[in-house]
């Protein structure tokens, strides 16, 4: 997850969608780590790099779709 803090965008952008490839293979079951991996989708959540911030956002509607809950709010606590 430190990749996603890659001064290239494009590291950054190939590290969201491969987290998403996982979160499709694994489900339910990787949402042992949300905690772990928000600070990170956070950061990306604005990224200057269009394609990075796009990949980002599907990411979190992906793990709302997983979780079944708003994962919005973490990010407005920040």
């Amino acid at each position: 997850m430190l990749k996603t803090r890659s001064e290239n965008p494009k590291v950054r952008h190939a590290i969201l969608r491969t987290l998403e490839k996982i979160l499709d293979s694994l489900g339910e079951r990787y949402m042992v780590l949300i905690n772990d991996i928000l600070p990170f989708i956070s950061e990306t959540l604005d990224d200057l790099d269009q394609d990075v911030e796009k990949a980002s956002k599907a990411l979190v509607i992906k793990l709302e779709e997983i979780s079944g809950e708003s994962i919005r709010e973490y990010f407005k606590a920040k």
